[in-house]
């Protein structure tokens, strides 16, 4: 069974979702952008402990993923 996953959403409003996004290969290289603006080459779904190493901050954000996302 893997680890569940989490989005780290700041603002979800009638502009879209802002979320935290991570690249693929380093979460050093992290933003806040509308989740429509994501093609795919940006890390969306995070880890608990990846969330709390970027910024523990941010865990009071996660919202988790279903099965299937």
């Amino acid at each position: 069974m893997s680890e569940k996953k989490y989005e780290v959403e700041f603002l979800n409003n009638d502009d879209g979702r802002f979320l935290l996004f991570g690249g693929l290969a380093n979460y050093h290289e992290c933003f806040i952008e509308q989740e429509e603006n994501n093609e795919g080459y940006w890390q969306q779904y995070f880890t608990e402990q990846e969330i709390k190493s970027i910024d523990e901050r941010y865990w009071q954000f996660a919202v988790p993923v279903e099965d299937g996302e």
